[in-house]
């Protein structure tokens, strides 16, 4: 069983003549475009000239549709808006119920040229990759003295006996019960 959405492409602007040119009804193939410089899951949408149109938005439900299930996917265009100085593509989506036979669209020479220039270009606006501050480690605390270090400095610690602290608090009851 199949089911139809409508989805409205992003990126039409840089494709104002592919998108001037084509018309409600034509059909559109929906492609992965893995050798993409920006986004390695793009989804491009050409017509049946091979002419780019736009793009599948990221958060779009086509996105998992293709990458996660699997599924086929039909288009053609509902709609071919005039808006804010260029042209929107609404397309009608049918997806299927089973999943799709793979076919990979193979990139033309000169597009793969422009792919890669725009790699470069890409990895020249980055900034140089920068090392992350070293961890701050919490001050420590001084190494407890052992009785051997004690007996060094001449004066042993020792920890007073039960009894001795049982005698001490007897004696600390006893006064305050005087005073009161």
């Amino acid at each position: 069983m199949s089911k139809e959405y409508t989805l409205r492409l992003v990126g039409e602007q840089h494709y104002e003549a592919a998108c001037a040119a084509a018309a409600v009804g034509d059909r559109v193939l929906i492609l992965r475009e893995t050798h993409n410089p920006y986004d390695s899951k793009a989804i491009v949408a050409k017509n049946d000239a091979g002419d780019t149109l736009g793009y599948v938005p990221r958060e779009s439900f086509v996105q998992d549709v293709i990458h996660e299930q699997g599924r086929g996917i039909s288009a053609e265009i509902r709609e071919k808006l005039w808006e804010n100085g260029h042209w929107q593509i609404v397309l009608s989506v049918v997806v299927r119920a089973k999943p799709a036979d793979v076919v990979r669209y193979k990139a033309t020479a000169e597009e793969r040229a422009q792919f890669q220039e725009l790699r470069d270009q890409a990895k020249a606006s980055r900034p140089a990759a920068r090392r992350p501050p070293a961890p701050v480690r919490p001050p420590t605390l001084p190494p407890r003295p052992t009785k051997q270090a004690d007996e060094d400095h001449g004066s042993p610690q020792r920890r007073p006996d039960a009894a001795v602290l049982l005698l001490f608090a007897a004696l600390v009851a006893i006064v305050v019960a005087v005073i009161w």
